[in-house]
């Protein structure tokens, strides 16, 4: 959840519509998870998407990134977190986990919304889907003083549009 917040990313970048849909030239996989540092030296994960809705016009993916956070939020320690508690070959899914029966299963989009709403529920939040995560990721940077245009840029949005959620 944490990585979709800070990388202002849409949801379907890092899950899979269903079980058996996962491919490896569309889905992120772990091998395409790289740590690098910017130009400060701070820490920051880049994962390459393989495909979006634009590749079959240019022929390539994209790729989204985020940086360490302080407290709870922190993409890079929740990234380390899931692939402790579940180690994945490089040509899994990112965001595989080991089902009951020990096989693994790719993050589906249903299954993630699932969780999503059960944790809104439990904190008493009203109207907490999947696209807030990219919205409030968006909002969390403008408020931090982050310049409109790089937001923008950061959320890969072509035109102003996504000014209309804030």
């Amino acid at each position: 959840m944490s990585v979709c917040f800070w990388c202002v990313a849409r949801l379907g970048k890092f899950t899979v519509p269903n079980l058996k849909a996962f491919n490896p030239s569309k889905n992120m996989t772990c091998a395409a998870v790289t740590l690098v540092h910017d130009r400060d030296g701070c820490e920051v994960i880049r994962f390459d998407i393989p495909w979006t809705k634009t590749t079959p016009t240019t022929g390539k993916g994209e790729s989204v990134q985020c940086a360490k956070q302080e407290g709870p939020s922190d993409p890079i320690a929740a990234l380390h977190n899931h692939l402790c508690i579940n180690p994945v070959p490089s040509k899994c899914h990112l965001f595989a986990w080991r089902h009951r029966d020990r096989s693994l299963h790719p993050l589906t989009h249903k299954q993630f919304l699932s969780c999503l709403s059960n944790l809104a529920n439990h904190l008493c939040l009203l109207g907490l889907e999947g696209h807030s995560l990219c919205i409030g990721g968006t909002l969390e940077y403008l408020l931090r003083g982050v310049p409109f245009e790089v937001v923008q840029a950061q959320g890969r949005w072509a035109g102003k549009a996504f000014s209309l959620y804030l």
